[in-house]
């Protein structure tokens, strides 16, 4: 199996990722050959690949961020997110259009397109403290083969997700029942 991107190696995790990324429709890549496996994804990014996930559902109202300008190429998906509580945006009135997304904001995301699931217990992450908005997220995610984390105790909540780890997140989401 090929994705025909020369920047991502062509076996291991990436390449399954990635693989699955391009068959899936969700991304066609940043370039005609190039996946940016990389660089950091943007929040408006991560939602638009969901809401191609999702099959581009009807967005319903207009959000009420005044940084999602409206039509962009992500302003539906903004729109569909918020109206089905993916996202509620970093305030009431701000999506965060341009910044990038975090692993704790990438989980949530997740968690929250599968219906806020509850986990069966904490996770085994060090740096995920109970009472996050993202701890039952991370929890859930791990106890699904999600994620496995940086290390077996560091998840990052705060790191910025490259493009190649969401890639494997939603390819392992693809997976669940």
């Amino acid at each position: 199996l090929t994705h025909g991107f020369d920047d991502v190696p062509t076996s291991g995790w990436r390449s399954d990722a990635v693989y699955w990324m391009r068959q899936s429709g969700v991304t066609t890549g940043c370039g005609p050959t190039t996946f940016c496996p990389n660089q950091e994804m943007t929040r408006e990014q991560q939602i638009t690949f969901l809401h191609r996930y999702a099959e581009k559902p009807s967005a319903g109202p207009q959000s009420p961020f005044t940084d999602v300008p409206r039509g962009t190429y992500y302003t539906t998906a903004i729109d569909w997110a918020y109206n089905n509580n993916i996202t509620t945006g970093i305030s009431s009135t701000r999506f965060g259009t341009g910044q990038p997304v975090t692993r704790a904001q990438a989980v949530t995301f997740l968690w929250r397109q599968h219906g806020e699931p509850e986990p069966d217990g904490p996770g085994p992450f060090d740096d995920v403290a109970e009472g996050q908005y993202f701890t039952k997220a991370v929890a859930w995610a791990f106890e699904n083969g999600i994620t496995t984390g940086k290390s077996a105790t560091v998840f990052a909540p705060g790191d910025a997700v490259t493009r190649v780890e969401f890639a494997a997140f939603l390819s392992r989401y693809d997976n669940l029942p």
